[in-house]
């Protein structure tokens, strides 16, 4: 038995040897109701799994998206293979159906006999389609909403969202269904159709479905030159949203505020980009593919309070029968999807083009926690520096993943992380007038934000534009506490003058002091004095100008060795530090932490070698490492690294000590035996400063060291850096 609508006759077979192609089957032609027959929830849901596992080892084909002679009818094509099969699908939207009685939106695949390249069947696939749409949504919400979801709110009452209902119905106990519909006729159709299925629907406003939802489903045509769906505000944290309805350029369901405040997740982030929801969203946003966090490869939710994004389109293929010989019955074999990846996020350490940054979760979680309990018992406010790291995935690790107070030395993070809700920075760099426009704007925008200086002309131009923008602008005035760059001293005959100047407009907040010299403090009993210094120079500042009638809001003081071997901070309300995050070898020479513990490194590959001089030659010059020979000074010279496989295990006695523009020198320490690391081997360099190393790469590749594998270590996720000024 053929399948309906068969109408090309077999080609003849060739004579044996003729050279000719094989035999050509019979077109197919497998009808729209033939498809929906073979499909269910549970089928679908099954080869969505498939489907996304598969995108993590395959091949990318872009999608492509245009449309007919009326410029209202759009379609897509997709194209995918396997081993087994390849062809297109083309997804079409023509508005007018539904003045015919028909859905809006349909699907038809093309598939090819391999052999010969010509069409081998064609399958309308409509209801098929929807089903895999849904199915891919309810994985999401499997993967990335909280256990305890039970309510579901889904924007959009046309002819996709009961197929959405019933799939995310599978994955979570959903006790009731909030419908925002654009007219509150259809929203209650809706809601009738979802009673009928046995749900509990109601129609309501999209502020209360925000509020209330656990999940959020968009299934909607809005464009980006109409208003969003909702506020980004209204979003409560710990909400799931899977967005489907911008699957074109000029298409747009959220507001773009809201990217700030999620983890973004996708199919292929790159067709995303150009396609998807995120050709609004700022270029920083991290995109991370959903085949990652199915196959463990990248984190999720990472908190309860974490609000997940997935924007669905340009996913793989979906469950749809496939072009095999017909069975007796006339139906044919229902076939998984075209493995399909994403090139922006490769698999293990052993794949990215070198040279690259990578930071080590576990150990970035471990100093944090290390340094979070000393403040604790010290009984001071911690308020991370993000110079070192630049991050906003880092920070997220800092406070499970809340925003909380921090420290910025560049106007561009400030920006950067209130982009990413964090309300609370000091900006620790000097003041100029020229910043102040940038300083006043996030004022203006709810941020309190302090900066910094050590002048009373900074002073004065600081009060006058804060008299011309009718705000306050937070200072607090730098402390000299050894001599290392800019600061007062607390007996500074202008101290007393700079604190009444922005006393009296409204704008002094309190000292600040960083004990840089702590760097070259080689020993623990070096770090206590300079740690003691640091709080009775900042505290020795506040008396003074509380002396004078100046009340003092705030005493910070901070630095990566100090932070860690201070005794005793009264007198001070926050501390400081940025570096403890990654750690170096720096840190490690003067004891604040081990060479364990540093979780920030570069991957390297050899690329020649020099057995006369006694060099093997790589591809990290300075611009991966920097220039920094912060371990001259100290007891063990590290050159500019020291050397590990890619593991993350030492080299005994390999060191980077030269470097030029691309090329890394590695040599062994004298009595050791050069190791033999053939062409091509991949290694990880320690750096001597992270902040400069870090400086060199626009992001990190996320590894996590207690995940062992049998290959290199797994890439996690990938991370941006803030860059700029």
């Amino acid at each position: 038995m053929t399948a309906a609508g068969s109408t090309t006759d077999p080609v003849p077979a060739p004579p044996s040897g003729s050279g000719r192609p094989p035999d050509a089957r019979r077109l197919l032609h497998i009808t729209e109701e033939q498809t929906a027959a073979l499909v269910d929830e549970d089928l679908a849901l099954e080869a969505a799994r498939a489907a996304f596992a598969a995108t993590v080892d395959g091949t990318v084909f872009p999608g492509l998206a245009v449309h007919g002679s009326d410029p209202r009818n759009q379609f897509t094509l997709k194209p995918s293979a396997s081993a087994t099969h390849a062809g297109v699908k083309i997804g079409t939207y023509w508005p007018g159906n539904t003045e015919h009685g028909l859905p809006r939106h349909h699907s038809t695949l093309l598939l090819f006999d391999q052999t010969i390249g010509r069409i081998a069947a064609v399958l309308e696939a409509g209801t098929a389609n929807a089903y895999r749409t849904a199915a891919a949504d309810a994985l999401a919400v499997d993967l990335l909403a909280r256990t305890g979801t039970t309510t579901l709110a889904v924007f959009g009452a046309g002819h996709q969202a009961t197929y959405e209902v019933a799939a995310v119905s599978r994955v979570r106990p959903i006790d009731e269904v909030l419908v925002v519909g654009r007219s509150t006729e259809r929203a209650e159709r809706m809601t009738a159709a979802l009673a009928a299925q046995g749900h509990t629907a109601r129609s309501v406003g999209a502020e209360e479905a925000c509020a209330r939802a656990d999940v959020i489903v968009t299934a909607t045509t809005a464009r980006a030159d109409t208003p969003p769906l909702f506020e980004a505000a209204w979003v409560r944290p710990g909400t799931h949203i899977s967005c489907m309805g911008a699957d074109a350029p000029g298409k747009r369901e959220l507001p773009p505020e809201l990217f700030a405040r999620a983890r973004v997740f996708c199919d292929l982030p790159e067709q995303a980009r150009r396609m998807g929801e995120s050709q609004h969203a700022p270029d920083r946003t991290v995109l991370i593919p959903l085949g990652e966090v199915l196959t463990r490869r990248a984190t999720g939710r990472t908190d309860d309070s974490d609000i997940t994004l997935r924007q669905l389109r340009n996913r793989p293929a979906g469950p749809v029968p496939g072009p095999g010989p017909p069975e007796e019955d006339g139906h044919l074999p229902v076939n998984t999807p075209a493995p399909t990846t994403s090139p922006s996020a490769p698999r293990t350490l052993a794949a990215p083009d070198t040279p690259f940054a990578v930071a080590d979760v576990h150990k970035m979680r471990r100093n944090i926690e290390r340094l979070a309990a000393r403040a604790d018992r010290l009984g001071a406010a911690l308020r991370p520096h993000m110079k070192t790291a630049k991050s906003l995935d880092v920070a997220a690790l800092l406070h499970h993943g809340t925003p909380c107070p921090v420290t910025v030395s560049t106007l561009a993070e400030a920006e950067a992380f209130a982009d990413g809700g964090y309300t609370v920075i000091t900006y620790a760099g000097g003041i100029d007038p020229h910043k102040l426009p940038r300083v006043v704007a996030l004022l203006r925008r709810g941020i309190t934000l302090r900066i910094l200086l050590d002048s009373t002309e900074q002073a004065e131009f600081v009060v006058e534009a804060s008299r011309q923008a009718g705000l306050p602008i937070p200072a607090q005035i730098e402390i000299d506490c050894d001599g290392h760059r800019g600061g007062l001293k607390p007996d500074a005959p202008t101290l007393v003058d700079v604190g009444r100047i922005l006393h009296d407009a409204g704008c002094l907040d309190g000292v600040l002091t960083h004990a840089g010299e702590s760097y070259f403090a080689y020993t623990g009993e070096e770090q206590r004095l300079a740690a003691k210094n640091e709080r009775d120079t900042a505290g020795a500042a506040a008396e003074r100008l509380r002396a004078a009638g100046l009340p003092m809001a705030t005493v910070s003081i901070g630095s990566t060795p100090t932070a860690h071997t201070a005794e005793d901070l009264t007198g001070v309300t926050e501390l400081r530090a940025g570096n403890y995050v990654f750690f170096d070898l720096v840190m490690a020479g003067i004891g604040v932490c081990c060479i364990e513990d540093i979780a920030l490194s570069v991957v390297v590959t050899v690329i020649g070698h020099r057995p006369e001089y006694g060099w093997i030659v790589t591809d990290g010059g300075w611009m991966a490492m920097s220039r920094d020979r912060g371990t001259a000074l100290q007891a063990q010279d590290q050159g500019y690294g020291l050397v590990t496989d890619l593991d993350g295990t030492l080299i005994p006695d390999l060191v980077l000590t030269a470097a030029s523009q691309e090329h890394g020198t590695l040599t062994i320490r004298d009595g050791a035996r050069l190791p033999d690391l053939p062409v091509g081997t991949r290694l990880r360099i320690l750096p001597n400063h992270a902040c400069a190393t870090a400086a060199q790469h626009h992001g990190y590749h996320v590894i996590d060291n207690i995940r062992t594998t049998n290959t290199a270590p797994a890439i996690q996720d990938i991370w941006q850096r803030v860059t700029g000024w």
